[in-house]
Formats: structure tokens, sequence, C-alpha cells
């Protein structure tokens, strides 16, 4: 019991001290550290965290999934060529629900919004 709870902790811990990591990445930092955690425990654990609502699974378009940390509403932007992710603010909920509702007769609760386009470091390349 004890070693999941460290598993856990040291999972969470290193996903919270990166921007937006992969479970891949995520496994190669925890690797660094703890060589012996297997990458399906790492996998297991990153679900488990994301089911329970400590961390938020991001699904990208054809990239892996990614986890943050920030669980309030927000959005993300992806850049296209390096494929860095990062927060945007999210406002106007109503402004967007409300049409979506009136055009499909859905009672929408939720929503996702991923903007694409160059970060800094790629837009001056």
């Amino acid at each position: 019991m004890e070693r999941n709870t460290l598993q856990k902790n040291v999972i969470y811990d290193t996903v919270i001290s990166m921007d937006h990591p992969s479970a891949d990445e995520v496994c190669k930092t925890v690797r660094k550290k703890y060589p012996s955690i297997s990458r399906a425990t790492v996998f297991r654990v990153l679900s488990g965290l994301s089911d329970k609502g400590k961390i938020q699974k991001i699904h990208i378009a054809d990239t892996a999934d990614r986890y943050d940390f920030t669980l309030g509403e927000h959005s993300h932007v992806v850049c296209r060529k390096c494929g860095k992710v990062a927060d945007v603010a999210r406002e106007g909920f109503e402004e967007i629900r409300k049409p979506a509702e009136n055009l499909s007769g859905f009672l929408i609760e939720s929503f996702t919004v991923t903007y694409s386009g160059l970060c800094p470091e790629c837009s001056r390349d």
C-alpha cells in the first residue's frame, strides 16, 4: 500500500512540475529518479488520477494525450510546429454555449476548445 501511495505521489508531483506532459514524458522523468517504475504503472496511475479529477487528461488530435494539473475551466493552444501546449483562459462560456444549444437542441454541460498556431519560439523561426 505504501509503495502505491509513493508511486502516485511521485507521478502526481511530476505532472505538476511539467508543462502539459504526455504519459511517456512523465514516465521518462519519473524513471530518472525511480528507474524501477514500470511504464504500465505510470499509465495506470495517470489514468486513475484523471478519473478521480486530480489532473485533467487533454485529448489533442494527431498527438499523444497530455496531462494538466490546472482543473478550472480553461482551453488550450497547441503549436502546430513543435507541439507545445499552453493554457488559455476561457471566458464567455454562455456566449458560446447558448447558440450551440439553440442550434443543436442539446443541453450543453461542457465543451472543449483547442486553438492551433505557432508558439513564440516557432514563430521567430
